[in-house]
């Protein structure tokens, strides 16, 4: 184990700026930057309008904010001049964003630290640094004695400082380290390092690679009558040495007692994640920006009389039954003239106006109005007259509604016989397809031949059957698709009835 001459001090802490993308450009890059958007907006605008293309000077400005920001234009210029000047602005953007882009990423992933002294000897060019050591002790009597010059020195300043730098012992000199960044506690290796490998792990650790001291190692004193074993003592530490027991003993009291990161004193890794103050003057411009907007909408609010900032919902035109769950689309209409949606029904059949007649558009409180016009009794009128109409077979699609109800009723049925016999044979865990799903054949599996066997007593099941005979490419709903369908939906029930609650 080496005894060189090593100094602790506080570990560097890195430069933190709220503003850090700021520093990507210089301050006159982001004045011609600003300037130029406003020029290039400008421009846009003058051949836009010239053009007859009808363009707003804020449309361009944010045109040209959308493509600086890679968003893609929010302008696409019809003329042969504005698409020329878009192509230069879109280059001119990407070589603006990629050259942002790769700055600020190495702003973030590199850590600029405060230097620090490399050596004991350094210490000299580091005026703004006190150094001390533990009063007379071995490094203590190395500094007062040597003929070194440079320790010469590093002594007459301890010694002539106006507070003394020396402590009385290694904690206190590791303490006082640790409390003052401008401090550095000069001793042996092993005595600094097991104290760096503590908590909290705030101390570097230099070792100097020069000096007198350096470079030499510890030995055993024996007396001199007891100068016969020397040579056994001798070899006993080489022969642990070259078995490798004093690392196992070094790294038992150092190494296996270390508190800190493996990166402490030694090279510190760049591999941090970004801070909160790295990114903070971000957020500060995204909630400046959210403060800008209120305050324009407040500002608008005055001015117009009235809010701008709801509209209409899609939830308006539809509700929820409260008892079955099922979605019943509301006969409202929306008018894009008037910005207001009326209720068909009474506007059509109502003796009386309402706000639904007339146009109702206030959306702040649209879900309570809508909610207390369905429950009113004008309109629950309407609903139940409509409802008689579409009864009595008055309609002008009276026909129409009758054929499609018998078709209804019809695949009804048929449903109704699919489904018992799939739950009969699920509930008896019994295989439902066969080699083939051919009606009339032995090999159909057990699905389609309980449906054929309940044919014979059922004329209705008999007739659908020998309509569907011809096989697959006809609706019938007796064939695998329609049968694995209903299964999932039956199990999915099954699941919400028994074990959802």
């Amino acid at each position: 184990m080496n005894a060189d001459l090593g100094f602790v001090i506080k570990s560097p802490q890195k430069e933190i700026s709220w503003f850090a993308y700021l520093k990507v450009f210089d301050f006159h890059v982001w004045i011609l930057l600003l300037l130029s958007l406003i020029t290039f907006s400008t421009i846009i605008w003058l051949v836009s309008d010239i053009e007859s293309e009808g363009s707003r000077i804020i449309d361009c400005i944010m045109n040209t904010i959308s493509v600086i920001s890679t968003q893609g234009p929010v302008i696409n210029p019809r003329n042969i001049s504005g698409k020329v000047m878009c192509t230069f602005l879109w280059f001119f953007s990407l070589m603006i964003v990629t050259y942002f882009t790769a700055k600020l990423t190495a702003n973030f992933t590199t850590q600029t630290l405060k230097s620090h002294p490399a050596s004991i000897e350094d210490l000299l060019n580091y005026p703004e640094y006190s150094f001390g050591t533990t009063t007379n002790g071995a490094v203590y009597s190395a500094f007062k004695y040597s003929q070194y010059s440079a320790f010469e020195m590093l002594y007459n300043i301890m010694y002539n400082s106006a507070i003394s730098p020396f402590v009385n012992s290694t904690e206190n000199g590791i303490k006082r380290a640790r409390e003052n960044s401008n401090y550095a506690y000069i001793d042996e290796t092993p005595n600094l390092l097991a104290h760096v490998l503590k908590k909290p792990c705030n101390l570097d650790m230099i070792i100097s690679t020069q000096g007198p001291k350096d470079g030499g190692g510890y030995g055993l004193a024996l007396r001199r009558e007891y100068s016969s074993i020397e040579h056994m003592f001798s070899l006993r530490i080489i022969e642990l040495h070259e078995t490798g027991q004093l690392s196992t003993l070094r790294n038992r009291w150092w190494e296996d007692r270390n508190e800190c990161p493996k990166s402490n004193g030694k090279e510190v890794s760049n591999n941090h994640p970004i801070s909160l103050f790295q990114t903070a003057g971000i957020f500060l411009i995204l909630f400046v920006g959210m403060g800008v907007d209120k305050g324009f909408e407040k500002s608008a609010v005055k001015i117009c009389k009235k809010s701008t900032s709801r509209y209409c919902s899609m939830s308006l035109f539809s509700g929820v039954h409260p008892l079955t769950g099922e979605r019943i689309e509301r006969t409202w209409c929306y008018s894009p003239n008037t910005g207001s949606i009326y209720c068909f029904a009474c506007k059509l059949l109502g003796k009386s106006s309402n706000k639904f007649t007339e146009g109702f558009n206030n959306w702040k409180h649209g879900h309570a109005y809508v909610l207390s016009h369905k429950n009113s009794q004008q309109h629950r009128d309407i609903m139940i007259m409509i409802s008689t109409l579409k009864r009595s077979g008055e309609r002008i699609d009276g026909t129409l509604v009758q054929q499609y109800e018998v078709e209804r009723q019809y695949w009804r049925q048929v449903l109704h016989r699919v489904v018992s016999v799939i739950r009969f044979l699920c509930e008896r865990r019994l295989p439902l397809r066969g080699a083939n799903e051919e009606i009339n054949s032995i090999h159909n599996g057990n699905y389609l031949g309980i449906l054929e066997y309940l044919s014979i007593y059922d004329p209705f099941l008999a007739e659908h059957t020998q309509r569907t005979a011809k096989g697959r490419g006809h609706v019938s709903y007796l064939y695998s698709t329609i049968c694995e369908e209903l299964i999932t939906l039956m199990g999915k029930k099954c699941y919400q009835q028994y074990y959802m609650k």
